[in-house]
């Protein structure tokens, strides 16, 4: 893969912290972060670190704290859970010197889950409700753990739950809004992506687009991104809303169809080339047989 890049410094930078065993020894793909950095990508933060980190206090409570010191905005997720293994929200009190007390809502939340599916009810799940006094619960509708937000000296910190699809609501849910309000005046990114096929990452990007140095001098990225079935151009523009960031990329896009729309055979993250193929053979009532 060959990356062009060039941030602002101006640029808002965000550090993702991951806990948990599983995720060092292979027992759960860590899904989470691709999510979270584009998440916050989209959003004109620059993910400058992604971190994972097993189960231990004090490696825990180091890295969050270096984070609130060189970063702008700090995520956690894992280890909110209701058994011994999950520290977290124990680091994330003795960090800010705080006491926890129980959120009622948060309680009532619990309850209501655990009567609805007839499961006994613990001490455990009750502590699931203790949140840290100085923080903004993030609601999470989806599950027991709440999220928590924290502001500090200028650095904002989310913590929230492991498991993908209440961390994905809670971040769209709560995060969203909290980081537009802690950070009003930040950049946002406009994104493409160009799906090529028939040619080699080096000789699209050296001999096919050519020298693209005067876009990536204002604040444009370019990146070649291979795989089995081709090689996917991404490129990205920040600006002070997402109009001016779209203006950015337009001259480019047409550089890049002028000069390799030979081999571009469809745009989208998600595009891909069996699905470009059947929708034009459905265009012009054809099919294809393949025979081995």
């Amino acid at each position: 893969m060959s990356v062009k890049l060039l941030f602002s410094v101006s640029m808002r930078k965000a550090h993702i912290i991951s806990i948990g065993n599983e995720l060092l020894i292979g027992d759960t793909i860590n899904t989470n972060a691709s999510w979270i950095g584009r998440f916050l990508t989209e959003k004109g933060l620059f993910v400058e670190q992604i971190i994972t980190l097993p189960d231990d206090y004090v490696l825990i409570k180091k890295c969050i704290e270096q984070s609130l010191i060189s970063s702008d905005f700090t995520v956690v997720t894992g280890g909110l859970g209701p058994t011994h293994d999950d520290i977290t929200k124990k680091v994330i009190t003795d960090i800010f010197d705080d006491e926890l007390i129980e959120n009622k809502s948060v309680l009532k939340h619990i309850k209501d889950i655990f009567k609805k599916r007839d499961f006994e009810f613990s001490k455990s799940n009750a502590d699931q409700a203790l949140v840290p006094e100085s923080c903004t619960v993030l609601f999470n509708n989806q599950g027991t753990a709440p999220g928590m937000w924290f502001e500090r000296e200028g650095h904002a910190l989310a913590v929230l739950p492991g498991v993908p699809y209440e961390m994905q609501y809670v971040m769209n849910s709560g995060v969203s809004y909290k980081l537009d309000e802690f950070f009003p005046e930040k950049d946002v990114w406009a994104t493409r992506y160009f799906k090529t096929a028939g040619v080699p990452e080096s000789t699209l990007s050296d001999e096919i687009v050519g020298d693209l140095s005067s876009y990536l001098n204002n604040g444009v990225q370019v990146a070649y991104l291979p795989n089995p079935g081709g090689v996917t151009i991404r490129i990205s523009a920040e600006g002070n809303s997402k109009a001016a960031a779209n203006e950015k990329l337009e001259h480019l896009q047409e550089l890049l169809y002028k000069n390799a729309g030979e081999f571009i055979y469809g745009e989208g993250r998600d595009c891909e080339l069996a699905a470009v193929v059947g929708n034009l053979l459905n265009q012009e009532s054809k099919t294809i047989a393949i025979a081995e």
